[in-house]
């Protein structure tokens, strides 16, 4: 497949993974993104005119926290219903690939949510004869994060800068994945047509180990000195 002739929609298009994802899209010279927002989702004929051409959508637009747990509940399957009404009423059928969580697995709000999305577009994949990927991502991180709301990563790197002492209740494992990376495996995904389920692997960590981790670092940079950064993860 010629890279350079494919058109690539992204849902979710200014948020943290489709942020990545863009800058990933750049450094492989694909001459056609097009991107969608808040204000293409509100408008049908918008979104129709997006996914219009499109070879691959990566669906990364979905709400992870509320305050109000009905909008995390009906958002996120809503947000897919749409995408596959607007696909339905165009010609083209592209392989979609939707950034679920492996909290899909759980019965959690956010969960339940995200297993419906997900049934929702694999459904319209199984009738339309199209093509369609589900990849549960671990936890994930990077850069352009926002503290308290895409990853514990991100809440505790603002509260070390700002001074403060992270605030950790529980000492779960985590399983982190870094956004680029996390974009790389979709869009591989897309390049060797792997419809279906997928679980990305993540390095295994505890939460209280990744504070202790980036309050060392911060020390470091602090005193004039680069940390050993040979762990790529580092």
């Amino acid at each position: 497949m010629d890279i350079a002739e494919v058109t690539v929609g992204i849902t979710g298009a200014y948020g943290f993974l489709g942020w990545h994802m863009r800058a990933f899209l750049h450094s492989q010279s694909v001459v056609n993104v097009k991107l969608a927002g808040r204000e293409t989702f509100a408008s049908v004929d918008a979104l129709k005119a997006f996914v219009q051409g499109c070879d691959v959508i990566f669906h990364f637009a979905g709400i992870n926290r509320a305050h109000d747990e009905a909008e995390i509940a009906e958002g996120n399957p809503a947000l897919a219903q749409r995408l596959v009404d607007a696909i339905e009423a165009n010609d083209n059928k592209p392989f979609v690939v939707y950034s679920s969580s492996t909290h899909a697995a759980a019965e959690s709000v956010y969960g339940v949510a995200k297993r419906r999305a997900g049934e929702t577009i694999k459904e319209w994949a199984s009738r339309s004869g199209g093509s369609a990927a589900v990849i549960q991502y671990p936890h994930l991180y990077g850069e352009c994060g926002r503290p308290f709301y895409n990853s514990a990563i991100h809440t505790f790197c603002h509260q070390i800068v700002a001074g403060e002492v992270p605030m950790i209740t529980g000492d779960a494992e985590l399983r982190l994945l870094h956004a680029q990376d996390a974009v790389e495996y979709a869009w591989n995904v897309f390049l060797e047509g792997e419809a279906g389920v997928h679980s990305p692997e993540g390095r295994c960590i505890s939460v209280r180990s990744v504070a202790e981790l980036l309050q060392k670092m911060h020390e470091s940079y602090s005193g004039g000195v680069v940390p050993d950064l040979r762990d790529p993860q580092d």
